[in-house]
């Protein structure tokens, strides 16, 4: 009869998430008596490696809830490839609350459309079912009435029918029975938390409307296209009412008084057509998404792999984490696998896998663990959709010799081979190391990822590539370009956020610098770079304030520009009066001995003038040899299935 549609993202948003979240879904449950009956939660962008919203709390839900919620995931990537670059917000209602009704059961005659913080009181019977059987076809809404946080805080989360009663009692009680009517449109103020439609209907007109990115007034949309159809929207209020948990004592963005609306004259004053013409792709059509379930979680699989995979071990080993261990530590390679699938259930199940180095009982166990689903690759080019790198750096003991240069340069071929499809337009990878805490390969991927410093009984270190590193790959193997030149242009509004640090002699305007008169100091120092043997160069864009410039050839020195490698100054160039209003070019060159090491940027001014620094660009010189195809061939990797 119901399919009941919400979405959320595991991101604590709001005031006490995850209480209000399971009282709702709880309650809900409890008025869904039909077999068929169904809640779906689209689980929205929740962050990479974190599980689902419904999983994180799963335990505080009731078993009802277990037995009707289907959870669809819209993993962070599509987010990123579709949407992230026209809108503030994470989560994205009219898409995720499509991509519930796409999913929804045709035998369900229903929709109805919520939101995780509602609970609903039946006026006939025990449940929605019994009190809205009779309805007529329509589009219906009900008013919501506002439960103080105070109390619905204090209320146990797993006795939904105590709960309903709690709010039927309150409700008269606290005197919270306020009804508060809204335009023609949409009968009630708030509808979006209660719109009952009927599912046909909503495939007819092609759903919600995915142009309604920056939040509010996507009930007040679809409700008035439905109107189109209907007249009017029905009155649910004799059948049931709602309760809403209240929860802005914490400001969310989209309750901010000055966020982004979408606009009420463009989405429903002026809407005259029930049906999307242009929208017969809504709900991700064509897009493989996972469903998952809470009887059969992450956690839940894991367990069951882990026992049929190994025997306990009743005995403890001791590594020891000092200096004198350095690179010594002895490795259980079953824990370890387990480590690494506690990173790749919840990430990376949707992914190829390419596996660097030993193939030893790491590898063995880590491929059992995962089961048949997720494919290990060992050789051959890494597939277009390969998101993870495992490396590894040996176990139970580290490699040496000449298997660890070469696991070090396939290594380096898989950074490169990620920048190379990131400059393409796919998302980043991950890398996972294995063994590689109190080690040289730790060195490496805390310089070369963004990664936590997780315990040494992991033995492992992860992340993507930091920015810095992805930047300088792509810029020294021409992968991006300004202006059809190899030039990487960080004037805006990358300086200073991302490669620059503001010096002491220098003024934050925007995305640019201003440089002070009377300051002896750094105007802008650091820019961190790794940079590949050859020949660059650095680009100042300048501009004289008043009273700064003279319209006459003048060799008075104002700043010094340096380019130094791990401290050592490799290239410096004076910058006169003259210069302004014009480009200041330092040309360096990068051995091959100084390749990859901390190149720095930094502009001394000697305090004489202010001036403006309105860009800063770096070029690769160096004659245009495509060396992408070179580094990707040496990353050899061919398919086998675990």
């Amino acid at each position: 009869m119901f399919s009941v549609i919400l979405y959320g993202r595991n991101d604590n948003y709001g005031y006490n998430l995850h209480k209000r979240a399971a009282i709702s879904l709880n309650c809900i449950a409890q008025v869904l008596n039909d077999k068929d009956d169904e809640i779906i939660f689209v689980d929205y962008n929740t962050p990479n490696g974190f599980p689902s919203f419904p999983e994180a709390i799963a335990d505080t839900l009731t078993p009802k809830v277990h037995e009707k919620l289907r959870i669809i995931r819209v993993p962070s990537n599509i987010h990123d490839d579709h949407f992230a670059g026209k809108t503030h917000l994470k989560a994205l209602e009219p898409v995720a609350r499509n991509v519930a009704l796409r999913h929804s059961n045709p035998s369900n005659r229903w929709v109805l459309s919520t939101n995780t913080d509602m609970i609903f009181l039946p006026k006939i019977g025990d449940s929605l079912n019994s009190s809205l059987q009779g309805l007529a076809d329509g589009a219906y809404c009900t008013p919501r009435f506002e439960i103080p946080e105070t109390l619905w805080e204090g209320w146990p989360r797993q006795t939904p029918q105590k709960l309903i009663e709690n709010v039927a009692y309150w409700g008269e009680r606290a005197h919270l029975n306020e009804v508060v009517t809204g335009s023609s449109d949409i009968r009630y103020d708030a509808p979006g938390d209660f719109q009952l439609m009927l599912r046909r209907d909503l495939f007819e007109i092609n759903g919600f409307d995915e142009e309604m990115l920056l939040g509010w007034h996507v009930d007040s949309n679809i409700f008035k296209r439905l109107g189109l159809i209907y007249g009017e929207i029905g009155d649910a209020f004799p059948y049931v009412w709602g309760y809403h948990c209240d929860h802005t004592r914490q400001i969310t963005p989209a309750h901010k008084h000055n966020a982004p609306q979408n606009s009420t004259e463009d989405f429903v004053t002026n809407v005259q057509q029930a049906k999307l013409e242009k929208q017969n792709d809504w709900g991700l059509k064509g897009l493989a998404l996972e469903e998952l379930s809470l009887r059969g979680t992450a956690s839940i699989f894991l367990e069951k792999q882990i026992e049929k995979t190994s025997a306990p071990s009743s005995d403890h080993f001791i590594n020891h984490y000092r200096a004198d261990s350095y690179a010594a530590a002895q490795i259980d390679p079953f824990k370890t696998a387990i480590f690494i699938n506690d990173i790749i259930g919840r990430q990376f199940k949707t992914s190829e896998i390419c596996w660097i180095g030993p193939e030893d009982h790491a590898h063995q166990y880590t491929e059992e663990l995962l089961g048949e689903e997720i494919p290990v690759l060992t050789s051959g080019l890494p597939p277009e959709t390969t998101r993870l790198f495992i490396v590894n750096y040996g176990c139970p003991e580290a490699i040496e010799g000449a298997a660890e240069k070469r696991l070090i340069k396939k290594l380096e071929n898989a950074f490169f081979w990620d920048a190379h499809q990131t400059a393409k337009g796919f998302s980043p990878c991950y890398f996972i190391g294995v063994n590689a805490i109190h080690n040289d390969l730790e060195g490496l991927l805390l310089q070369k990822l963004v990664c936590a410093k997780t315990p040494f009984a992991t033995h492992l270190r992860h992340g993507p590539l930091n920015e810095h590193t992805r930047k300088a790959i792509q810029l020294n193997s021409n992968l991006i370009s300004d202006q059809n030149q190899s030039s990487l242009a960080l004037s805006s509004p990358n300086l200073l956020e991302e490669w620059l640090t503001k010096g002491p002699a220098a003024i934050k305007l925007g995305h640019i610098l201003k440089v002070k008169s009377g300051r002896k100091d750094f105007a802008f120092l650091g820019g961190i770079i790794h940079l590949g043997e050859g020949s660059y160069d650095i680009q100042l864009e300048l501009i004289a304030t008043s009273g700064s410039y003279f319209p006459i050839k003048n060799k008075k020195k104002i700043a010094i520009l340096e380019v130094l490698c791990d401290n050592k100054r490799i290239a410096g160039k004076p910058i006169f009066l003259s210069s302004l209003d014009g480009i200041v070019n330092l040309q360096f060159y990068v051995d091959k001995e100084n390749s990859y090491k901390n190149i720095e940027f930094r502009l001394f001014s000697k305090g004489k003038v202010s001036f403006v620094i309105s860009g800063v660009k770096l070029k690769n010189s160096t004659s245009k040899i495509d060396r992408s195809l070179k580094n990707v061939k040496e990353l050899s990797m061919e398919v086998s299935h675990a």
